[in-house]
Order: C-alpha cells, then structure tokens, then sequence
C-alpha cells in the first residue's frame, strides 16, 4: 500500500524560502579554482596514514568525540582538549553553534559580504538576520554591528570572497563591547600575517575560534574542522554535539597533517609569491584588484562577469561569480595554485578578453 503524504506534513516555515548556496558538483575534467581548495599540492599525511592504517578497524564506531584529535590540536594551540571541538568540516561547526546558542527570533549580526553558510544556518533556526555592509577596504563597521545589539556575530578574518584580513582592534572591541557571542572564522589563517584569535578564548567567555583542514591542509575531501573555545562555551556546545562525528581515517590523517609544519610554511610561501604574480597579470589585463591574504584572489572584471566566467568554463575552468554579493558588482573569485595552473588561467582569460573584443 502506498501512503500519500497530506498538506498538513508541511516544511518548517523558516525554510519555505530558504535559498541555499549555489553548490555543485564540478567534473573532474575541471580545473577547480573557484572553491578554495590548495591547488600547490596535495598533502602528504593522507597517504603516510593509509600506509599503516587498520582498515578492518572501519567496521566498529570511530571515537565518540575524536579525543586523540582533540589532544593533538590543544597541544598545537595551547588550550586544554576540553576546549576544542572538531567536525565534518567548519560547516557542521557553524551549524553547531546556532542549534546551540540560537533561539527563534534572536539577532544576529553577519557583515556582508562574506561567507553564505552563517545565513543558511541561522535562517533555518529563525534567527533575525542583522545585514553590516563592510566599509571602505572591507573593514568591519563596528558601531553598525554594536547598534543591532546581536546575540551573535560572525566574522571571517580573513574574508572570504573579498580576501583580506578584519583589524585585530575592531574585532576584540565588538567582542569586549558586544557582550554577544562572536565567532571568528579562521578558516584561511594560515595564508595571512595577522593576529589569530585561539589564544584568547582563555580570556574571552563569548569567543569562538573556527579552524579547518579544507584550505592550506589541503584535505577538503576528508572534511575535517575544529574549533577552540572557553570551557564554558565548549562545554555548551558539547551537549548539542552528536556522536561519532568524525570518520577514523579522517581523525588520523588531521593528527598526522597537524605534525607537518613544512607542508604548511611551503604552501604559504608558494602562495606569497603566486598572489604577486597572477595580480599583476590580471592588472594586465585591465582587471581591478582587491588586495587579499588568502590563496584567492577577487577581481572586478573587465567584461561582464557571466561572460567571464562562462569562457572560461568553457576552456574547462571553473571560477567563482561573485557578483551577486553586496560591493562585488561584476567581481569574480578565483583560487590560485602552481604557476603552470595559474598561467593555464591567464591564458584562458586572455582568449575570452580577445573574443569580447
């Protein structure tokens, strides 16, 4: 017998109208330099792990909270393992946070532009959504956020799609002065020379710090995300987390990764250099640059963006269109690699800047 389901089994209202990120599966044909990911190389520790892993070990239940994991990232950061959390990926994190600390109705503060997922998950909660443009350079309008009032904030620093790092003074007065809880997503930390934010989660009660493999790890298929807070707060979080979050392989190999500091300094060393060079060549070719400390650049470009983005698809490279977000008219993303991806790109980029003449 087959049930039909009646109209009175409705969707929450909250997600009625949900628009969610535009997320797709990109063809391995593709060169991804629209997502992020490290395009200089892959990292070793997964391999190092799988030489020695137990595979018959995947048929019983990984840890219940990754203990050893959460271990390794509080010695390499100071901080007792009852502070730390960790995920499949800082998405879950993000996710985390909201089922724990937002109620329907309550406000929350996100600058824009910035990271979609914050507003996916607090508008599935109900949350009321307070929007802060940016201002000028992309700097965080401080008094626009201390006069929503918010429950929450977040701040990613370095921003992503515009690329460049928050000042360390304007985050540390919306937490001291908010009173609010704010989480700092760090999730391209690595790449810039700015302050990071785990070492004062001992000082400050309504600090979270989000971390993740995805970016310089170079381990975005393992997703695997972590993040430290007081003990309070982590203990708060704990109590909304589920089990056996994280797979066993993916716990080993973010132990092994965490052991690698060369892997890390070699990578933002090939990214110091590669941002230089593909800013130039895209100032070449008439593109506006937007300074960034990540391993992405964003750009205005210098035809229309859809156009842009379409060539270049069609010469089997994906960017991202990031003209839809608030100050990125006609902007485009893209994620810079090895100098052999890089100039693929130009490449490209040229012959579609030559066919719109």
């Amino acid at each position: 017998m087959v049930y039909l389901l009646r109209s009175s089994v409705a969707m929450r209202n909250s997600v009625k109208n949900l628009k969610r990120p535009s997320y797709r599966t990109v063809p391995d044909d593709i060169l991804r330099m629209h997502d992020n990911s490290n395009l200089f190389m892959a990292n070793p520790a997964a391999r190092r792990v799988a030489e020695r892993f137990d595979f018959d070990s995947l048929s019983k239940y990984p840890p219940v909270a990754a203990d050893e994991l959460r271990e390794a990232i509080g010695n390499k950061w100071k901080v007792s393992p009852d502070q730390v959390l960790v995920g499949n990926g800082s998405d879950e994190l993000i996710d985390l946070v909201v089922k724990t600390f937002c109620d329907r109705g309550d406000r929350a503060a996100i600058p824009i532009p910035t990271f979609e997922m914050y507003s996916m998950y607090l508008t599935i909660a109900g949350a009321k959504i307070v929007t802060c443009r940016l201002k000028r350079g992309f700097q965080l309008d401080v008094d626009g956020i201390l006069s929503a009032r918010p429950k929450m904030t977040f701040i990613a620093s370095p921003n992503n799609p515009t690329g460049n790092s928050m000042q360390k003074e304007d985050i540390l007065r919306i937490i001291e002065d908010s009173k609010a809880l704010v989480v700092v997503d760090e999730a391209y930390c690595e790449f810039a020379s700015g302050t990071k934010f785990t070492g004062l989660v001992d000082e400050y009660d309504n600090l979270i710090v989000l971390r993740t493999f995805s970016k310089a790890y170079a381990l975005p298929g393992l997703r695997i995300g972590f993040a430290i807070a007081s003990k309070k707060i982590a203990d708060a979080m704990r109590r909304v987390e589920p089990p056996f979050r994280l797979n066993r392989f993916s716990e080993q190999v973010a132990i092994e990764a965490l052991k690698d500091d060369d892997f890390i300094e070699k990578t933002v060393k090939m990214a110091n250099t590669e941002r230089a060079w593909l800013s130039g060549e895209l100032e070449r070719l008439g593109a506006k640059i937007y300074p960034s400390e990540t391993n992405f650049i964003t750009f205005r470009a210098p035809i229309p963006v859809k156009e842009l983005v379409f060539g270049l698809l069609r010469r089997k490279i994906a960017i991202r269109d990031c003209s839809s977000q608030p100050m990125l008219r006609n902007c485009a993303r893209v994620t810079f690699g090895r100098r052999d991806i890089n100039s693929r790109f130009i490449s490209a980029m040229t012959e579609v800047l030559e066919e719109a003449r």
